[in-house]
């Protein structure tokens, strides 16, 4: 599993002038990405201050430590599936009950990972309804731990699904998340809006969905808000580790360590992250970055319609756009800056 060496190591680095050009004609990002690895490492900062408090606040010194305690509390592998269900449908009922946004017709079934896709699954997925098909369902996908296995690997599957994590996991890939976005875009009457996507948006809806259901009250409680404080971390490092790799002379050795020393991450799960980063530059920071522009187009919409504009109508309005990137959006929305 070891990242193969290379005569030249840094063989897959794209460079500035063309990470610079992905980020402007893919992503419509006019940031340089000096600009974006400045907010990565900012951002990585305050989230990491805002763990330690929080674990404070749980009578924890070491945010860490408590992360691997924590995560040894996970559901017996025959009650995952009902758990996830009953997490989907409370997101659901959140998201009605407090007006946070349309909920399409959509359905959502949640299965058993196929036997076929397990090995590409190792804990959770979620696939979205294809858009010419008249009966319209996403497709959650559940990994079991395979008892099976080794037993390290079993403990492993196990921690994947964490019950403090399932709630921040649900609103990231289902509700307000992936499953109710694409399935909005799907539905609507633009055949440009239904396939063309920037993960910009796509992806930074997502996180965004996660910040949101905080603010709102969704998680439920102290344990599974520092889960989302976790991810927001990963995604923050995320930007930093794409910049770094592909324009600052950042080794693949040198951001698994990175990974390694300042997220609860694997060895083996952080060398994979890597090689994804390697190969697909520019879409890893589009999380954070992306989080970052939603809540920023937010600002600007509340101070054009005043403080006290509902959420739901700003999310409709902006979702009314697909998956386009946000400056686009925000362009359509006659808020350009």
């Amino acid at each position: 599993n070891d990242i193969e060496p290379s005569p030249d190591p840094q063989a897959f680095a794209i460079g500035e002038e063309q990470f610079t050009r992905r980020l402007q004609h893919e992503h419509a990002i006019k940031a340089s990405p000096g600009e974006l690895w400045r907010y990565g490492t900012r951002l990585q900062e305050e989230v990491t201050e805002q763990l330690a408090e929080q674990a404070s606040k749980l009578g924890s010194s070491s945010w860490r430590e408590l992360i691997d305690r924590l995560r040894e509390d996970s559901p017996a592998p025959e009650e995952l599936i009902g758990i996830y269900r009953a997490e989907i449908e409370r997101a659901c009922r959140f998201v009605t009950e407090r007006d946070l946004v349309n909920v399409p017709a959509a359905r959502i079934e949640v299965v058993t990972t196929p036997g076929h896709l397990a090995p590409m699954v190792p804990f959770a997925a979620y696939e979205p309804p294809p858009i010419y098909l008249t009966g319209r369902s996403g497709r959650f996908y559940v990994t079991k731990p395979n008892a099976a296995s080794a037993r390290d690997v079993v403990a492993q599957q196990r921690q994947g699904h964490c019950r403090h994590a399932i709630p921040a996991m649900v609103a990231h890939e289902v509700y307000p998340g992936h499953h109710l976005h694409l399935a909005t875009m799907q539905s609507g009457g633009s055949e440009v809006r239904r396939h063309i996507w920037s993960p910009f948006m796509v992806e930074g809806w997502a996180v965004y969905s996660e910040q949101l259901m905080a603010e709102t009250g969704y998680y439920p409680t102290a344990e599974a808000r520092l889960f989302q404080l976790v991810n927001l971390l990963w995604r923050a490092i995320r930007i930093v580790v794409d910049i770094g790799l592909h324009t600052r002379g950042l080794t693949p050795a040198d951001a698994v360590e990175y990974m390694v020393r300042h997220l609860p991450i694997e060895h083996s799960n952080a060398e994979a992250e890597v090689r994804r980063y390697c190969a697909w530059p520019t879409y890893q920071l589009c999380y954070a970055v992306g989080r970052r522009e939603l809540l920023s187009l937010r600002d600007a919409y509340r101070q054009r319609h005043g403080s006290q504009v509902g959420l739901r109508r700003f999310h409709d309005e902006l979702l009314s756009y697909g998956g386009i990137p946000v400056s686009l959006a925000r362009w359509g929305m006659e808020l350009a800056e």
